[in-house]
């Protein structure tokens, strides 16, 4: 005997229609197996609705936000991680390219001795010029600013370097505190 789709009906919670409650008690009289899943379906929802109803074990959600807190920081690190491999391995490709560029071929190890010197000395006799010209700067134009004002200048420059690192500091915290 076909038992669909009354086996459904049974099990289901959802409301019949006037015919489809007709065509269920007709087979339930007609049938010998649906009566018997119909009363032991009863007494499992009986059994059910008899059972206390079971809440989460104490400081579950404390220890499930500490987990998820601990998955996102090591999600964060290793992302960390593989920003930091890559902008190495990128950093070693353009000193790769440098190098090939600088001397068209790859040079032995005295070139790049002697490449390296080079652009050290270079380095040292710019930063030597910059020098220069800030001294003679400031000595050329402390007679026409006075001592008060290059006081001024420079208070506000160290208060406008150290209110920039202090929000490049807490720029990590702010964005932490809005996740949560």
């Amino acid at each position: 005997m076909n038992h669909q789709p009354f086996e459904e009906w049974l099990l289901s919670d959802e409301d019949l229609t006037l015919e489809e409650e007709r065509a269920l008690q007709t087979h339930l009289e007609v049938c010998q197996e649906c009566p018997q899943l119909n009363e032991r379906w009863r007494e499992v929802r009986a059994e059910i609705r008899r059972m206390p109803e079971v809440g989460p074990a104490p400081g579950f959600a404390r220890r499930w936000q500490a987990r998820l807190e601990a998955e996102r920081i090591q999600k964060q690190r290793r992302q960390t991680w593989f920003l930091l491999l890559i902008c190495g391995l990128g950093a070693i490709g353009l000193a790769i390219g440098g190098v090939y560029q600088r001397f068209g071929h790859f040079p032995s190890p005295i070139e790049l001795v002697y490449g390296l010197m080079f652009s050290l000395t270079s380095g040292f006799e710019l930063a030597g010029r910059i020098s220069n010209f800030f001294t003679a700067l400031i000595q050329a134009v402390p007679p026409i600013i006075s001592l008060v004002l290059w006081i001024v200048i420079s208070s506000t420059l160290l208060i406008w370097t150290l209110i920039w690192i202090i929000s490049i500091w807490r720029l990590p915290i702010i964005k932490r505190s809005e996740q949560a």
